[in-house]
């Protein structure tokens, strides 16, 4: 696929320059190399920059989340101060209506009519005194015993106000943050746009590289003949997904899959299908890792096969121009790259390594579910 193919003539057009002239190409293999080094350095620049907001874009979701747990632990202590302010009005209420009793009891008892002359006719200092003191006593209660319940509930309704002052300014904050998030995923769509564009450019030109290196394929370490045949690149013989026209399983689009997709648990070994000569292993954004060998010519045409979806770690063989035999492991298997969960995504390309090599595997490998 594109990638691959990438990353497999990042290494070979490094040696173009060394080519005399070629024909049949509007530009020569030094124009086609400086403009593809050209444009992977603008790339590499924009997916730096991608890179950075989404860097962006993680601290404040993260910033996000932090806010979103303050308002709601703020809207459970809010909901207990609401319980209790409405206990403490519930209390001040209550007290209300006590004095409100007690002072119609001593209204119809002719206490607050005329309370001095009360005291004044009483016979006696023990009356006076008895007076006395149960009009202090139901003066002190209507003062005291209000004025704390009311004091309570004052306290509560500034609480409430202050809670809700702090819930509204963090609202403003999320909204700000929100907004700036959204800036960015703007920024992120645009990154992202303009690196698609260049991938496109580099498939242009990728199919120019490889025809111009189809004469370095059958030199030094390329020079071979095919030994086959090939041998199942993994312990399983069942296939999850066929080569051919397809609904891709995370796009939900339709799409050629140029390859088989062999159900395999993480970590079983992956092995070479044939002996050959290893001619990439890189990272690859879909593939994950991918691992690309040359196996020689058959009919003069060149056999290539892939292994994708390996993790950096559980590669064997990392190194371009490492022979490998048949059967040797050079991975394990993964769910690194585009997919939904581990397996091995296995393909074999003759004539060429560009997507119009592509051929079923089934034609190649030892019989499959």
């Amino acid at each position: 696929m594109r990638m691959w193919k990438r990353l497999f003539f990042a290494v070979l057009v490094l040696h173009v320059v060394a080519i005399p002239a070629v024909t049949a190409y509007a530009g020569s293999p030094t124009d086609t190399k400086r403009k593809v080094d050209d444009l992977n350095t603008k790339k590499q620049e924009e997916q730096s920059k991608l890179s950075d907001i989404n860097g962006q874009i993680t601290q404040i979701e993260s910033e996000i989340a932090g806010y979103q747990k303050r308002m709601d632990e703020l809207g459970k202590t809010y909901q207990a101060t609401e319980q209790e302010f409405q206990k403490a009005r519930e209390q001040e209420t209550a007290a209300m209506k006590k004095v409100v009793t007690a002072t119609r009891g001593l209204y119809e008892e002719g206490y607050l009519d005329s309370p001095l002359a009360n005291l004044l006719q009483s016979d006696g200092v023990r009356e006076f005194t008895e007076q006395f003191d149960l009009l202090k006593s139901v003066m002190g209660f209507m003062v005291e015993d209000f004025q704390h319940y009311k004091k309570a509930a004052d306290r509560v309704t500034q609480k409430r106000k202050d809670l809700s002052k702090i819930q509204e300014d963090l609202g403003g904050e999320m909204k700000k943050i929100g907004l700036a998030k959204d800036q960015l995923r703007e920024k992120q769509r645009a990154s992202q746009v303009k690196v698609d564009g260049y991938d496109q450019e580099l498939d242009h030109y990728e199919d120019e590289i490889i025809n111009i290196n189809q004469d370095l394929l059958r030199s030094n370490k390329l020079n071979f003949p095919y030994t086959g045949p090939m041998s199942l690149p993994c312990n399983c013989t069942k296939v999850n997904s066929e080569f051919g026209v397809r609904v891709h399983p995370v796009t939900k689009k339709r799409s050629h899959h140029d390859g088989l997709d062999l159900d395999a648990s993480y970590g079983a070994p992956v092995m070479a299908a044939a002996d050959g000569v290893v001619v990439a292993s890189n990272p690859s954004s879909g593939y994950g890792w991918l691992i690309v060998i040359y196996h020689g010519e058959k009919d003069g045409k060149s056999i290539y096969s892939a292994y994708a979806h390996s993790f950096s770690q559980q590669v064997i063989t990392k190194l371009i121009g490492d022979p490998v035999k048949k059967g040797e492991r050079i991975s394990s298997v993964g769910n690194n790259g585009v997919g939904t969960g581990p397996h091995l995504h296995f393909e074999v390309r003759v004539g060429n390594v560009n997507k119009e090599g592509a051929v079923n595997p089934r034609l190649w490998l030892p019989p499959l579910q």
